[in-house]
């Protein structure tokens, strides 16, 4: 059987491209079918992602461009399709993908976000795409029902009526789609790609690359930080016994380096003595390697159902994980999970977690193996 995966792997983004990675490989070796990333981005995604080299004056700019290279030359380590497309037109895409496939993956990641900044309808959808088997793995949508036009409720109805299964990553993005649905179906819950698939952490090998990417010194403590707002920046407390690296963003005062690659990306996590983070993978990572994390929800969410951090987290009832940027209390959780990991006693296992999240990806296994 031929597979294609449709989802958001061009992104520039270190997650991205690992829920990318991980569902192809997983899939591959788990049903045996030639399983591939249909090598597709709209043209609004792309522009957007270049719109974000001119942040954070020119070093910030120097430091934006320097990452999207890295990205760009990196993807190619992906299994791709043979052709590539860029395009906002849902036709250009359904030529495109025309009698190339026998069942087409949708996810994971965000591709059913109605109100982000890629028009809807578009191809991550698959309208008027006939003659192959449509599937989600670990969609993630987390619009409210309320909140769309009726033109749209009676879209995104049509569209979901085609897809033979449709797992989510989220409590809400379920809500949404199982509201659309007909009585007595609904959707599947499931885990993201990263927590299914086994890395191999190697904390040497991280320590290392954290001494030659970041020139820390070997004597101190290393925490590292995703941001991209510079909320948890803003709130961390200057101290000379810990050492601030950025895993995402450009930030004067932190230590900084466009190049990690996402291999290596994963091996820093695995190797830091904690991690604070307002990106979902970044934690996911920290959970599958048992490294102390702090997730802070930076978006303007009206409840913390919206939040996918939280979504997981609260799921196992470790909502000590997880604050919002907006809570005035956020620089004292700052302040007392660096003090936690300066302490030396800040000792995590989240093996349990990650044993019952991997277990979820059966659930889509069996159903393509069936």
């Amino acid at each position: 059987m031929k597979v294609g995966i449709l989802t958001y792997h061009r992104s520039v983004n270190y997650g991205a491209y690992l829920q990318a990675y991980c569902l192809q490989i997983l899939l591959s070796e788990r049903t045996g079918y030639d399983v591939e990333i249909i090598d597709y981005d709209s043209k609004s995604a792309a522009e957007y992602y270049k719109g974000q080299f001119f942040h954070r004056g020119v070093r910030g700019m120097i430091y934006n461009i320097r990452r999207h290279l890295m990205f760009t030359d990196f993807r190619r380590n992906l299994p791709l399709s043979k052709d590539s497309l860029v395009t906002d037109d849902i036709d250009a895409f359904n030529e495109f993908i025309e009698n190339r496939y026998d069942l087409i993956v949708v996810g994971s990641d965000e591709v059913w976000n109605v109100s982000g900044f890629r028009p809807f309808p578009n191809a991550y959808w698959l309208p008027k795409i006939k003659g192959v088997r449509k599937v989600t793995y670990a969609i993630s949508g987390r619009n409210r029902i309320c909140d769309l036009t009726d033109d749209t409720k009676d879209k995104i109805k049509i569209y979901i009526d085609e897809f033979e299964f449709i797992t989510v990553r989220d409590g809400i993005s379920k809500k949404l789609i199982d509201g659309f649905l007909p009585e007595g179906k609904e959707s599947s819950v499931v885990c993201d790609p990263t927590m299914a698939y086994d890395f191999s952490f190697d904390r040497e090998v991280g320590r290392r690359l954290i001494r030659e990417k970041f020139h820390v010194d070997p004597g101190k403590k290393v925490i590292a930080i995703m941001d991209s707002t510079g909320d948890i920046i803003r709130n961390l407390n200057e101290d000379i016994d810990v050492q601030f690296i950025s895993l995402y963003s450009y930030y004067p005062g932190l230590k900084n380096n466009p190049n990690i690659k996402p291999e290596e990306w994963v091996q820093i996590i695995a190797a830091s003595d904690g991690l604070i983070t307002a990106f979902y993978h970044g934690m996911c990572i920290a959970l599958s390697s048992n490294i102390p994390f702090l997730f802070c929800e930076e978006r303007d969410i009206e409840s913390n159902e919206f939040s996918k951090g939280y979504d997981l987290l609260h799921r196992y009832e470790m909502e000590d994980h997880y604050i919002r940027c907006s809570n005035p209390g956020l620089r004292t959780t700052e302040n007392d999970f660096i003090n936690k990991i300066k302490s030396g006693f800040c000792k995590e296992d989240f093996d349990g977690i990650r044993k019952a999240e991997k277990a979820k990806f059966d659930i889509f296994v069996e159903y393509l193996k069936a």
